[in-house]
């Protein structure tokens, strides 16, 4: 009877442990595709939660390298650019005013491009420590988007693009209580997007809408759409969507990611509508509020 009990744990009990204990070591080698047999007890259960974290730790670990690859291309094209025409400027090759001022702006602009990718992945970085201290206060989303509207129509025009803006039919102010500059940001990532994607003669239109205790605005542009598919995974970080709407585009896919933390450590909620071939709707909403009470 203790033989017959022997084999009975080793074999339920001693044999999964092992398997376990072999895929750990395996995964901690980098293979992290390895698998262990599951079944319906205790330790069926632990073999089961073990490849769920394997399975989670490998879509990490493809992440990583492929955000590495990601930086490298992002970092390699400007940094080329401003090399080979910084080159051209000093070795005298450029003689024509008109060219020289070509190349400067273009290094120009290639600076910028890599200052807004630092930029982005600093931010993040806030995020990640718990950095980010949003400064709330009591504003007018109304006044924001109304101001931000204005300065984009010299954008929109330059592009042939119609920026329309509709406003409640109301003198209510839309009052919000959130960090103004960092909701501003996620308006201006909405708006950079739209006017990326939609191309000459469209439309990309802002809504804002009043409702009982939330206001909400949505962007809409006539780009290439989202595939239903892709639109859960545009808010991870480092996603960068379709060929289609990525094409020529820098950065390495953090926007989208940021402006869901900002809105979501705002008390708000933010979407995406879109149907591939026929553009999207990015949107957000936030708690209506009162007006500060008046010193006294």
């Amino acid at each position: 009877f203790a033989l017959l009990l022997a084999l009975y744990l080793s074999r339920t009990i001693s044999a999964p442990i092992l398997k376990l204990k072999a895929a750990a070591a395996a995964m901690a080698q980098g293979n992290f595709k390895v698998r262990v047999p599951s079944g319906s007890d205790e330790i069926g259960a632990l073999a089961t939660a073990f490849n769920l974290m394997a399975a989670e730790l490998g879509k990490v670990e493809k992440l990583r390298k492929q955000l590495s690859a990601d930086l490298a291309h992002e970092l390699r094209a400007p940094l080329t650019i401003i090399q080979g025409q910084t080159e051209a400027l000093l070795d005298g090759v450029i003689e024509e005013e008109a060219e020289k001022e070509k190349f400067l702006r273009d290094i120009l602009g290639e600076t910028v491009r890599l200052s807004e990718m630092v930029r982005a992945l600093l931010e993040i970085a806030h995020l990640d420590r718990g950095a980010k201290a949003l400064n709330k206060q009591v504003f007018s989303l109304k006044t924001l988007i109304v101001s931000l509207a204005e300065k984009y129509q010299a954008i929109a025009k330059e592009k042939n693009i119609n920026l329309t803006t509709i406003l409640p039919p109301t003198d209510d102010l839309l009052l919000v209580e959130a960090d103004e500059a960092r909701i501003g940001q996620v308006v201006r990532n909405f708006l950079d997007n739209a006017l990326r994607y939609t191309p000459p003669g469209k439309e990309v239109l802002i809504r804002l809408q009043a409702q009982d205790t939330s206001v909400q605005i949505e962007i809409t542009d006539h780009g290439p759409g989202i595939p239903a598919a892709e639109q859960p995974l545009i808010w991870e970080r480092f996603y960068k969507v379709n060929k289609a709407r990525t094409a020529g585009e820098g950065g390495v896919g953090l926007g989208l990611a940021i402006a869901k933390e900002i809105i979501q450590a705002s008390g708000g909620q933010i979407w995406v509508k879109s149907a591939e071939g026929k553009g999207a709707t990015f949107g957000f909403s936030l708690p209506r509020t009162s007006p500060p009470a008046p010193l006294t």
